[in-house]
C-alpha cells in the first residue's frame, strides 16, 4: 500500500518537474527571441 502510493507520488513529482522545466525553457526561449533594448 505505502509503496504503490510512494511510487504514485514519485510519478507526480517527476510529471511536474519536467513539465516544469518545458514551461521554464519556453519562457526562457521567448525572453531570448525578443531583442531587449
Amino acid at each position: 500500500m505505502h509503496v504503490s502510493l510512494n511510487v504514485v507520488l514519485l510519478g507526480l513529482f517527476g510529471w511536474q518537474a519536467l513539465t516544469g522545466i518545458q514551461i521554464v525553457q519556453d519562457i526562457l526561449s521567448k525572453m531570448g527571441s525578443t531583442p531587449t533594448p
